[in-house]
Order: structure tokens, then C-alpha cells, then sequence
């Protein structure tokens, strides 16, 4: 389902991920955020949160660590030190990419976020090949 944001819980931590659309990119066409977590008929192949690749994005994280980071800091892009908040690029990569994400020295929790490709096509694309972004 096409959605403008997207809330992420970080378990075992109890902490949330937020994930928006940049305005500009909310009527583009294909849509940018999928939220498939409900979708009975969605591919069980992929995340089921799905962004779109070299599409920017608005994230923030909802925890009462101090400092947080991902082991992804070529797509979560902080604001500031404390990484509370920030963009998130994806860039040209496509295909699952795990995140893990930890507040003061300690894991708030990991997800999976699927980059779709612009190719119409992308959904069709063999399963072996996947995930095309190194682990």
C-alpha cells in the first residue's frame, strides 16, 4: 500500500523509527514508500517496507538513547551528532538492505527496509540474485 510515512518499532528496545516521504516526491509516480506489512498478497521474497532507489526520505528515531546510529551511515545521513534525526538515501543500490541500529553503545533493534528499483519490472527479477546489497 502507497503511504507518506511509515513507523518502524525497533525491537527489543521498545524505541520507533519513523520514515516520511520529502514532499516533493509524494505524487511521483512509481511511489516512492510501500508499506506491505499487511498485504496478504505481497511478495514474502521482500521487506515488506520498501523505498524507492535515488529517492531521499525524512527519518527519525523515537528512543530515549542519546546518541543513536545504524551500521548504515552511506544511507542514514544525521543532521547532527545525535542521530536522532535525518535523511535517508538510497542512492542507486537496489535489493534488501538488513539496518541495524544502536543507541549509547547498546542495540535498539534491527529491520530490513527493501530499495525498489525503477524498472517497472523489478518485482519479476529472479529471487537468486537477491539481496543485491552486501550484508
Amino acid at each position: 500500500m502507497k503511504v507518506d510515512k511509515v513507523i518502524i518499532d525497533l525491537e527489543p528496545s521498545g524505541g520507533k523509527l519513523e520514515v516520511r516521504v520529502v514532499p516533493k516526491y509524494r505524487r511521483a509516480e512509481p511511489p516512492p514508500l510501500l508499506d506491505c506489512r499487511d498485504d496478504l498478497e505481497a511478495d514474502p521474497d521482500l521487506a515488506p517496507i520498501q523505498l524507492l532507489e535515488a529517492t531521499d526520505y525524512l527519518y527519525s528515531f523515537d528512543s530515549n538513547a542519546s546518541i543513536i546510529i545504524t551500521d548504515r551511515p552511506e544511507v542514514f545521513e544525521a543532521d547532527d551528532d545525535t542521530g536522532h534525526k535525518g535523511r535517508l538515501r538510497t542512492g542507486l543500490s537496489v535489493g534488501t538492505l538488513p539496518v541495524a541500529v544502536t543507541g549509547d553503545g547498546t542495540p535498539l533493534g534491527r529491520f530490513q527496509l527493501e530499495i525498489r528499483s525503477r524498472k517497472l519490472d523489478y518485482a519479476s527479477v529472479d529471487t537468486q540474485i537477491r539481496p543485491l546489497i552486501d550484508t
